[in-house]
Formats: structure tokens, sequence, C-alpha cells
């Protein structure tokens, strides 16, 4: 399943980029997330190891590539339910202050739902996701 996602924030691509690779404060972020480590395995290079609680606890593992101020690509290391999970962040500067990012996922479950449900699911959750972004730039601003 791959979904999609265009948002324009106010704000700098370096401030969102700053926000998007604090990995430590992610459950600021995401509060379904309940754990993380960060190990820098390279300057650009984070192998990043979460937790989950949402319908059932997820637990995820991955290796996530840094483009300073420009793109954020991750794939999948390790996960109890995702069979694969790739991505990215992508920042484009609009004009002065103003920031296009565009959410990108492709995914494959271990575990079988309905493609519906999980679709619906995801959409509401990148909404959310959205707003909580705007508001953190918000508050940080």
């Amino acid at each position: 399943m791959e979904i999609k996602k265009e948002e324009m924030f106010r704000t700098t691509p370096n401030k969102l980029f700053t926000l998007l690779t604090d990995y430590e404060n992610y459950p600021k972020l995401i509060p379904e997330i309940k754990q993380v480590k960060v190990e820098r395995i390279a300057p650009n290079v984070v192998l990043l190891k979460e937790k989950f609680a949402f319908l059932i606890e997820i637990q995820l593992i991955t290796r996530i590539y840094e483009y300073p101020h420009n793109k954020i690509i991750w794939e999948l290391e390790n996960s109890n339910v995702f069979q694969t999970n790739s991505g990215s962040w992508e920042l484009k500067e609009l004009e002065e202050n103003f920031t296009n990012l565009i959410y990108q996922v492709k995914f494959s479950l271990k575990i079988a739902f309905p493609d519906f449900i999980i679709r619906n699911v995801l959409e509401e959750n990148n909404r959310t996701l959205m707003k909580r972004i705007k508001n953190r730039i918000e508050d940080l601003e």
C-alpha cells in the first residue's frame, strides 16, 4: 500500500528538517510512540528503534538517511507488524518562510487487514500528524 500527502507549512526548510530529525522528541509529536532509541551510525545515517501503542504494540527499526534541509528517507530493518516499510519526507522551499512537505510511504503488513480499513486509519493519522507538525512549528517559533 502507498500513501502520499503534501502540505505547506509556514516555516523554513531548515526548521522543518530540524523538527523532523529530532527523533528523541517524536513522542511529543506522535503520542502513540511510547519508546524511542536513536543510534547514529554515520553523520547522516540513523538507526531508529520505536515502540508504538496503537491498536496493538508495534515495534519498528528503521534506517534513516538524512539529506540536510532537503530530504529524509527511511527503510525498514525489522518490525513485528510490517513486512516492508519505506518512505520519505521531502522539503521544498516555496518562498521565504514557506515550505512544502511531501510525505510518502509504501508498506506491507505481516498480518492481514482489509485495505480499506488500513487506508482510512492511515489517512486519518496522516491528517492528524500534519496538524501536530503545524502546531509544533508554531510552538517552536
